[in-house]
């Protein structure tokens, strides 16, 4: 169950980041805080 609702929310983030990217076009996307914990990100 954990691995599914880790690979939902890593779905959800992706598809969120790659709105942002389409519509400001950022030259990098920085994760900070306790995102950059998560080793699978």
């Amino acid at each position: 169950m954990a691995k599914l609702a880790m690979s939902r929310y890593e779905m959800r983030m992706a598809k969120s980041l790659a709105h942002v990217v389409n519509i400001l076009d950022p030259d990098m996307i920085v994760l900070g805080g306790g995102m950059s914990n998560v080793e699978r990100l």
